[in-house]
């Protein structure tokens, strides 16, 4: 099937890859999944901010964040830190007093790791590809073209 697909896509006649799909599972930060779920030829699960409760043992009661790009002995990675710590905080303390977790959420940092799947058709998957990881319209978001990049190489 492989050569078949690579014949279909070097010719140009992507009608036929939309009759197939994949389904891959992420993780990722909240940022890096606005931009994927843009793509509305395809479907997407998302965890929701609005029932985790980032304070049960099932999160370890922490948030986690996905780590910028920038050098982590950087005064930019140091106020990054800083300002996921007190984010958190916040979060936590709204917790505390009575607010639900759809309610703190609006203190959650967009760093905040999160699990996607994203099921579409293999022409889907190349316009995802093309645009967020190859930037034939425009740069890629570095974050967003780094989490596609894997799934691109797994493809």
């Amino acid at each position: 099937y492989k050569s078949m697909l690579l014949k279909l896509i070097e010719l140009g006649h992507t009608a036929m890859l939309e009759h197939f799909s994949i389904t891959a599972k992420l993780t990722c930060d909240v940022g890096v999944y606005k931009d994927l779920t843009r793509h509305r030829c395809a479907s997407y699960a998302i965890e929701s901010t609005r029932y985790c409760n980032y304070s049960k043992d099932k999160f370890g009661n922490e948030i986690t964040v996905i780590k910028p790009l920038f050098d982590e002995n950087s005064d930019a990675y140091r106020i990054w830190e800083q300002g996921c710590e007190h984010d958190e905080k916040t979060y936590f303390d709204l917790l505390n007093c009575g607010c639900k977790p759809e309610e703190a959420r609006g203190n959650l940092p967009t760093d905040l790791a999160t699990e996607l799947i994203i099921t579409a058709n293999l022409e889907e998957w190349q316009h995802i590809f093309d645009l967020r990881y190859k930037g034939t319209t425009g740069k890629s978001h570095p974050k967003c073209k780094e989490v596609i990049e894997k799934v691109y190489n797994l493809f």
